[in-house]
């Protein structure tokens, strides 16, 4: 169940070179994250770094995030040897992985395969792919240089959550 594979340049934007669905899904992102500050900014685009404790995988993801989850899944607790797991969303179109990276695959509650790119090194998840969210990338939110303006906009789970966890999701705007 276990793969391991490299994956370098995938997706090398330039601003001349940008399609008109990234675009778009960048000016999508930006309005659902209600205008977060960005680590980085390629022209008008957020650009975010993360990877794994020793730094041999990472990913790039350009645009704001299209959700924040907290996951209070046993299978997410699992996984992350904690009480919740949180994963930020973008469409895989705007990100690039970079560096050797193991995966695992499981099931979820839907019955679709959900993949989990972790560093062979370090063991730390950075990333997964979930099928029934056909397009997005997930990207663990500890593993960003850059995180102190990543809000979660939804909890799911929340049955799971154990009594002693407390997470104010703020409100989304209509």
């Amino acid at each position: 169940m276990f793969r391991r594979h490299y994956v370098s340049n995938l997706f090398r934007p330039c601003r001349h070179r940008l399609s008109a669905r990234v675009a778009e899904i960048a000016a999508i992102s930006s309005v659902a994250a209600n205008g977060a500050k960005a680590s980085n900014r390629v022209g008008s685009y957020v650009e975010r770094r993360a990877s794994c404790s020793c730094g041999a995988l990472s990913i790039i993801a350009r645009g704001n995030p299209l959700k924040i989850s907290v996951c209070h899944c046993a299978a997410c607790q699992r996984r992350t040897g904690s009480s919740f797991g949180v994963g930020v969303f973008f469409a895989s179109e705007t990100t690039e992985e970079t560096g050797l990276s193991s995966t695992f695959r499981r099931s979820g509650d839907s019955g679709k395969l959900i993949e989990f790119h972790f560093c062979p090194t370090c063991g730390s998840t950075v990333l997964w792919k979930p099928e029934f969210r056909p397009g997005l990338t997930a990207v663990a939110l500890g593993c960003f240089d850059e995180k102190r303006d990543l809000e979660p906009s939804q909890a799911v789970y929340d049955e799971n959550r154990h009594a002693w966890v407390s997470i104010d999701i703020p409100q989304q705007k209509i």
